[in-house]
C-alpha cells in the first residue's frame, strides 16, 4: 500500500476512533529548533501543527496527525564557484504517545514513536565569474523518529507541550535542472514546544 494511503487511513481511524470512543480532541500547534545530524548543515527553525484524540480510562493514549515544515541551508565552494543550496522539509507524520499518570494531573510524562512521509524540496545557487544560476526539484521519501516529553496543564482545556524527537528521513532521488542528485539519509534532533487545545 502506498505511504500516503497509509496515512489518509490512519487520519481516518483517529477521526473515527475519536468520535466512537466519545474521546477528546485536541490541536497542537507547535515551534520546533531543529539540529540536523549532517555535516554543513545549518541549525534551523520551523512549526508544526497536529491534531487527534486521547482516549483509555486516564486519556494515557494518543493517536495524531502531524505536519512539520522546517529548513535548512548549505553552502560551500565547487570549482572556484559559491553553491548554497536549501533542503525544505516538510515531514507529515503519524504520531502514537503513551501518557503517565492520572488524567487530571498537572504534569505529565509522555513518550511514543511516529512514522509518515517527508517532502522535501531542494533549491541550489551556483554563483562564479560570468554565471549566476539557480535550480530546484523536489522528492517524497519515508521518515520515523521517537519523541519524548511533557505537558504542563495551564488550564481546563488547555496544556504546554514540551519534548525531544529524534527524525529519521530517508535518502532518495531528486532532480535538479535535468540533472538527478542522490538525497543521503537526513537525521535530526528536534526541540519543540506547544499548546494542546483539547475539546
Amino acid at each position: 500500500m502506498n505511504t500516503k494511503i497509509k496515512v489518509v487511513a490512519l487520519a481516518t481511524l483517529i477521526i473515527t476512533l475519536g468520535a466512537s470512543a466519545k474521546a477528546e480532541g485536541f490541536l497542537r500547534p507547535s515551534i520546533l529548533f531543529v539540529s540536523p545530524g549532517m555535516a554543513g548543515a545549518s541549525d534551523a527553525t520551523g512549526e508544526s501543527l497536529a491534531f487527534g484524540t486521547r482516549f483509555g480510562a486516564q486519556a494515557e493514549h494518543e493517536l495524531s496527525i502531524e505536519g512539520n515544515w522546517v529548513q535548512w541551508d548549505e553552502k560551500t565552494s565547487y570549482a572556484g564557484f559559491a553553491v548554497s543550496g536549501s533542503l525544505k522539509y516538510a515531514p507529515y507524520l503519524a504520531n502514537y504517545r503513551y501518557y503517565f499518570g492520572q488524567k487530571d494531573s498537572p504534569v505529565r510524562l509522555y513518550f511514543g514513536p511516529s512514522a509518515g512521509i517527508a517532502i522535501t524540496k531542494v533549491s541550489v545557487t551556483a554563483t562564479g565569474p560570468g554565471v549566476n544560476v539557480a535550480a530546484g526539484g523536489s522528492t517524497t521519501s519515508a521518515a520515523y523518529g521517537g519523541t519524548a516529553g511533557l505537558v504542563i496543564r495551564l488550564a481546563e482545556k488547555v496544556d504546554l507541550d514540551v519534548g525531544y524527537r529524534y527524525l529519521y528521513v530517508k535518502g532518495s532521488n531528486v532532480s535538479v535542472a535535468g540533472v538527478t542528485a542522490q538525497l543521503d539519509d537526513a537525521k535530526a534532533n528536534v526541540l519543540y514546544a506547544g499548546v494542546s487545545f483539547r475539546f
